[in-house]
Order: C-alpha cells, then structure tokens, then sequence
C-alpha cells in the first residue's frame, strides 16, 4: 500500500480536479488529508494504485509516492500516545498518519516513516 502525496495551487477547484480524476480512473479513495494554508497538498490512500498513478499522470498532477505501512493498536485511551511516542523515542520521524478502520477493540492505522526497516522492526510489520 502506499501513500500519494499530490501537490496543489492555491486556487478553487484543484482538489475537486485530482478527485474527479482518480474516480473517472476507477480508483476509490480510502484515505485522505489536506491542508491548504501551508503548501496546498493532500495526501491520499486508494485501493488501485496503478490506476491512481495513470489518472494522476494523465491529468498532469506533481505528485510523489511513500510506502504506508498498517498497523492494528487497541482502542483505548492512551493507545496512540504510546504508539507514538515508542516511535519517537527510537528517533524516527512519523511523516504521516491515518486511521483507517475502528472497531469495538482496535483501530487500524496507516502511517509512513523515514526509517521503515526498523518500524517493522519494532513492531513486527511486514512491509510486502
């Protein structure tokens, strides 16, 4: 799975544009976050990557890719803090982060680091 993080301008329309062309590729957005006061950008996760990076190329879009890793946490109060503070403790950077699905119990999460070995290292992932 992997994150596209897809840079914008600053003007009406352009996250309607790179959504509009994702669908019309058959892709369906899983996740996302935007932030537009900063460096107009969102990041997306989809469930085909191959059609997203042909509508994206097709429609024009300046975009970079990272590889998001999953990971399950208990639903609980505190559960995220320790997640994360166990990440930055080993001094590796969370670059982004989402929560996927939430049940009852768990939460699944999805994330990208800049030291990805070691992450699945610590938290017994697999990262293929």
């Amino acid at each position: 799975m992997i994150e596209f993080q897809i840079e914008l301008s600053d003007e009406p329309g352009q996250l309607a544009g790179v959504t509009e062309a994702i669908a019309s590729g058959g892709a369906n957005i899983l996740g996302a976050a935007a932030i537009g006061k900063a460096r107009p950008a969102v990041a997306l996760v989809v469930d085909d990557e191959s059609a997203t990076m042909k509508a994206l190329d097709d429609y024009g879009a300046a975009y970079s890719t990272n590889e998001l890793l999953l990971y399950t946490l208990d639903h609980r109060p505190g559960a995220l803090a320790e997640f994360t503070r166990t990440i930055a403790d080993a001094g590796i950077n969370l670059n982004s982060f989402y929560i996927m699905h939430m049940e009852e119990s768990t939460a699944e999460i999805a994330f990208t680091v800049d030291n990805v070995e070691l992450v699945c290292e610590m938290f017994d992932i697999s990262n293929h």
